[in-house]
């Protein structure tokens, strides 16, 4: 559900209705406390069956200011890096970033993207960032000592 609703936050839809059996969790366990994907109505209908059914529609508000978005955004790009899909992660992490622009691990993780696409200078660049932002990090650390060239060694 998470990697639709990021699908379509990228198209631009705001508004999305779920159609769920009343106890289906799938909603809560996706958003836990509802963001950034919020509940914008409920509705519980019966089914007129013999069964008697019950199902839960919701209408889901999109709120893409959320800075919350930047952790659902990173984790997916996350999967996809790992999945060796670099350019689908890069579109991610570069949305990532943009929600949360302060973040150490958003610019460490964006160099890790940037390195497996064999783009150095920009993996580098993340990198040295990712360490102004948190000089603790050990990953950025570890991929400029990686990207050093053997003529920048020092002797």
């Amino acid at each position: 559900m998470r990697r639709l609703l990021i699908e379509l936050r990228f198209a631009g839809i705001d508004t999305v209705w779920l159609h769920l059996d009343a106890h289906d969790d799938l909603y809560p366990r996706s958003f836990p406390g509802g963001k950034p994907v919020a509940v914008h109505r409920l509705t519980v209908t019966q089914t007129r069956s013999l069964y008697r059914t019950f199902w839960r529609t919701y209408e889901l508000v999109m709120n893409r200011g959320d800075s919350l978005w930047a952790g659902v955004l990173e984790n997916e790009a996350g999967r996809l890096l790992y999945d060796h899909r670099p350019e689908a992660a890069l579109r991610l992490q570069s949305e990532a970033i943009k929600l949360a622009p302060d973040s150490a691990a958003s610019h460490g993780n964006l160099a890790l993207i940037y390195a497996a696409l064999g783009q150095t200078v920009q993996a580098r660049e993340e990198a040295m960032r990712a360490l102004t932002l948190d000089a603790s990090l050990e990953e950025p650390r570890r991929l400029l000592e990686q990207l050093q060239s053997p003529a920048e060694v020092a002797p």
